[in-house]
């Protein structure tokens, strides 16, 4: 080895990938392999594999990947030679400090999500639409607690499970547990990935299903909302025919404010973290949708949304909570301490109040 430089080769072979994720407050045992969340994007289900033997990492959502100077550069936001003389210093105190140049450094921008179905995933997403229907409590759920009507609910295709169990074992009978995997619908110990009983929900591009969300009936029991595994999560688009789109945190707000206002140009962006015009043209480009839409956010009005609505319309986005909105577009509703569109449906009547609201002078 060179004294009169960092030879970064000595430093990915001998610097343990476990101290590096510790001293970052990941502590993953003595272990060969293991599967963590994404420390670079927001991880639902652990992501990101560890190879310890290797100190390689690699990340199956966000396709973050390389060695543990890989590692520190993007933990930090370093460059490589501050990545090495950092690892040098902290982990190898014999090396001296010295310069040294890379010829391909790794740019610091994260990649592109890549959202695009394979045929077999989409076929077995289909193949679950076919094989569930809507259950009694399903029912019940959608029109006596959440206030759809059954042409709301036909329109977005809603489905119900009372027993995953079921469920699985059909779709057992028509692919392989790798199959199954590979679509996301198990779970890191192997099982059905909705495993409690709640609400079934497609998201649909091109007429195809190319993801799902699910939201348990009983919250006391697991989380409330249940993401595809290691898939990245997809937007819920509906019918965008205008250059103008109004975007939601989530499905049962976006289909709430269909209900209400009759349009189904709605988005639903799946928290505030996807409320972001570029992510969101760059998920409808992937399906060859038009990129040449004005995003309207009405967000939640809470903490989180309050502070997203303040940074998009910093950006110049028309951004809104609920009563803002409301108050701009002279829209006749009450929503005085209400939180977001789904609870405006439930105390606002349903769509009967729907019909009122499509009156309402510059509404929508």
């Amino acid at each position: 080895m060179n004294n009169n430089k960092y030879d970064f080769d000595y430093i990915k072979q001998n610097t343990s990938i476990r101290e590096v994720l510790g001293y970052y407050g990941i502590e993953i045992g003595q272990v060969k392999k293991v599967m963590i969340y994404c420390p670079f994007h927001e991880d639902r289900s652990p992501s990101m594999s560890i190879d310890t033997e290797k100190n390689l990492f690699y990340c199956h959502g966000c396709n973050a990947k390389g060695s543990v100077i890989d590692l520190v550069m993007q933990m930090e936001g370093l460059n490589f030679p501050e990545a090495c003389k950092k690892l040098g210093d902290r982990y190898n105190a014999n090396m001296s400090i010295g310069q040294f140049v890379r010829k391909k450094p790794i740019e610091k921008r994260k990649p592109e999500k890549r959202y695009l179905v394979s045929d077999k995933d989409s076929e077995i997403y289909n193949k679950l639409n076919e094989i569930t229907s809507l259950t009694d409590q399903g029912y019940r759920y959608l029109t006596k607690e959440r206030g759809f009507s059954e042409a709301t609910i036909e329109r977005y295709g809603i489905h119900s499970l009372n027993d995953g169990n079921t469920i699985y074992r059909a779709l057992r009978g028509l692919y392989s547990k790798d199959e199954l995997s590979e679509a996301g619908l198990l779970n890191c110990r192997g099982g059905f990935i909705f495993n409690n009983a709640g609400i079934l929900i497609p998201f649909r591009m091109n007429d195809e299903i190319v993801y799902y969300g699910y939201r348990n009936y009983n919250i006391g029991h697991g989380r409330k909302y249940i993401c595809l595994k290691d898939k990245a999560k997809h937007y819920f688009v509906g019918d965008i025919d205008q250059k103008q789109a109004y975007v939601f945190e989530g499905v049962l707000d976006a289909m709430s404010f269909y209900q209400l206002f009759g349009s189904g140009n709605i988005i639903a962006c799946g928290g505030v973290g996807g409320a972001d015009n570029d992510k969101m043209l760059s998920y409808l480009g992937q399906f060859g949708c038009r990129t040449d839409l004005r995003f309207i956010y009405l967000l939640d009005n809470d903490k989180a949304g309050q502070a997203k609505v303040k940074e998009l319309q910093e950006k110049g986005d028309k951004a809104y909570i609920l009563s803002d909105w409301v108050k701009e577009t002279k829209c006749c509703l009450e929503v005085s301490g209400m939180k977001d569109w789904n609870e405006v449906l439930v105390k606002g009547g349903g769509i009967s109040e729907g019909a009122k609201m499509r009156r309402c002078e510059g509404a929508i």
